[in-house]
């Protein structure tokens, strides 16, 4: 028996039912492939495990953005340049930029 890291692994009663659903290795097929890199019963408890804590809601996306000031939600945007002009100010430099472009060749 081995031992159980968290309550979601699976025991060995859950992994022998488990276990024969499961296809056969792409290393013991007649097309052959590549040997497992992990064992397959990890992978069924890192899947059950990600459920398990999705279910409960202890993984959830990160409210704050890393470095962010308290309160300030990474899907706010980013923050304001101290020194941010105005959308009016930011409208008519886009116009102006419209202004100077070229007009396109037709064929």
């Amino acid at each position: 028996m081995r031992p159980r890291r968290y309550p979601s692994d699976t025991t060995d009663t859950e992994w022998a039912l488990m276990e024969p659903l499961l296809p056969a290795p792409a290393c013991e097929t007649e097309t052959g492939g590549a040997p497992e890199k992990h064992p397959r019963r990890e992978i069924v408890d890192a899947i059950r495990y990600v459920v398990d804590k999705a279910a409960s809601g202890e993984l959830s996306r990160p409210t704050t953005r890393p470095g962010a000031r308290s309160g300030t939600s990474w899907r706010d945007g980013p923050r304001p340049a101290s020194s941010a002009r105005s959308a009016t100010t930011c409208a008519a430099a886009s116009a102006a930029t419209w202004a100077r472009a070229p007009e396109p060749s037709r064929p």
